[in-house]
């Protein structure tokens, strides 16, 4: 087998600061290294930009043993990310639910382990 001349491929990018149109195209459970904490990673494709990076999106949960406060405080994050995606947050979904979804999100440039990408500012 032999791979042709790819030169002609795009690599791919991180799309200037704007409204964008995304897409879920995977949810997956997370575990920080760093802290134990359990979370919720979505990675988001931009819609209409073939060549854009995807768009990755975490929401960390609480941990059984934090004060009642601190819990509400990290649910209310997840309800208010489900509510502004168009998830009904009583619906008790499974993180499959999520693939597919598509929402208007604000975008920002961020640098990551040197390198550029985009982050959410705001769904709208």
């Amino acid at each position: 087998m032999r791979i042709p001349n790819l030169s002609d491929i795009p690599e791919q990018k991180a799309v200037p600061e704007g409204e964008y149109r995304l897409r879920i195209v995977k949810a997956t459970e997370i575990k920080s290294e760093r802290t134990g904490r359990s979370g919720i990673q979505f990675i988001c494709r931009v819609l209409d930009d073939e060549d854009a990076q995807p768009v990755f999106h975490s929401l960390w949960l609480p941990f059984d043993s934090e004060d009642d406060e601190k819990r509400k405080t990290m649910w209310r994050m997840v309800k208010e990310f489900m509510d502004a995606i168009g998830v009904d947050s009583s619906s008790e979904p499974e993180l499959q639910d999520f693939v597919g979804v598509e929402f208007d999100a604000l975008l920002k440039i961020d640098e990551y382990e040197g390198r550029v990408r985009n982050e959410i500012a705001r769904v709208i």
